[in-house]
């Protein structure tokens, strides 16, 4: 995750990161942000669609020049907050078009009630200027509860051209104590992967390894005692906090001669609508908690090695899943103004 938003500052921050990986052989990729994260030298939120990409563009040269056996590309984080980016003023898009893979912390697109969303999506996606072929998509709960609608997410992905990579967006999960956990998810991706949707995920088909259930850290898990949001039909995002139950106060202007007429807010329907930040979303009895009470569903501990052979599911013809399950955790950045 690279935070910053002119070309040299973005190059500076992660050449060290660059040169450290090429030197043991290991890929990577650099992540850009948009969202209004209260530092402005840190996102491009401010400047606007046709800055970010000129920018990453440049940024994307230098680094292809300089480590061209380790990088791997591009990541926009995130759709929500890039399909609302204002344009930048004066600035035109380059004609470079280049390949960026994008985040999606919206679980809830891949139930079936949300088409006008996943329309908006693709539709999207595809009037950018950038060769977009991977989504990155949260997939904590849906890997634990509803791998069906993952796989659904999946198939409507790649009929329109997109391969699909599953992450845990939570920075937290980088720490020691939530590794259990997070690879108790990775060996359930391997088993959905290698055996597609399973109703229940913590018994695997025969053969495959079947972790004992634990619960998930109460921390970093995301807004559990939420709501989804209901499908809006394809509009735009709705805000990230809930609007108010009740009307505020009718409010008059001084009389000098005729009091302005009162106005008052609509009362809005009972709805809690989803923090951005948690990225893995809420919990209700759609998303796997039938009691309705916001219950976490549970998930196995420590699995062996995650498995990568996809052999079966490839003969069967299985939608592609670029990569089994990408921990998305923010780690070894530089912030600075």
């Amino acid at each position: 995750m690279n935070f910053a938003d002119v070309a040299s500052g973005m190059y500076n921050k992660v050449a060290w990161e660059f040169e450290y990986c090429q030197s043991i052989g290991r890929d990577v990729s650099m992540t850009v942000e948009t969202q209004d994260i209260g530092l402005d030298s840190a996102t491009f939120y401010e400047e606007g669609k046709q800055q970010m990409q000129n920018v990453l563009v440049a940024v994307n040269t230098t680094l292809h020049a300089n480590f061209p056996d380790v990088f791997q590309g591009m990541e926009i984080h995130d759709y929500i907050n890039w399909l609302t980016l204002t344009d930048s003023p004066g600035v035109e898009y380059s004609a470079h078009r280049l390949p960026v893979s994008v985040y999606v912390w919206q679980w809830w697109f891949a139930l079936p009630d949300y088409t006008a969303e996943r329309a908006e999506l693709w539709d999207f996606l595809a009037a950018q200027p950038y060769d977009i072929s991977v989504i990155t998509f949260e997939a904590q709960l849906l890997l634990s509860s509803r791998q069906a609608d993952l796989q659904f997410f999946i198939d409507e992905a790649a009929a329109h051209g997109y391969q699909v990579a599953l992450a845990i967006g939570a920075a937290v999960m980088a720490q020691t104590g939530y590794h259990d956990y997070v690879l108790s998810l990775m060996q359930m991706a391997a088993n959905f992967y290698e055996y597609g949707p399973l109703a229940d995920p913590l018994h695997p088909p025969e053969g495959a390894r079947a972790p004992e259930a634990i619960p998930p850290p109460a921390e970093g898990y995301g807004g559990a005692e939420e709501d989804i949001p209901p499908p809006l039909g394809g509009t735009l995002y709705p805000p990230t906090t809930k609007p108010p139950t009740t009307p505020p106060p009718a409010t008059t202007a001084p009389p000098p001669t005729t009091p302005v007429p009162t106005t008052l807010a609509p009362t809005p329907t009972d709805l809690t609508w989803p923090t951005e930040q948690g990225g893995m979303g809420p919990t209700h009895p759609a998303a796997g908690d039938p009691s309705g009470t916001g219950a976490v569903p549970t998930v196995p501990k420590t699995p062996p090695a995650l498995q990568t052979s996809s052999s079966d599911r490839a003969a069967a013809g299985a939608a592609p899943l670029l990569v089994a399950i990408a921990v998305a955790v923010i780690v070894g950045f530089a912030m600075g103004v």
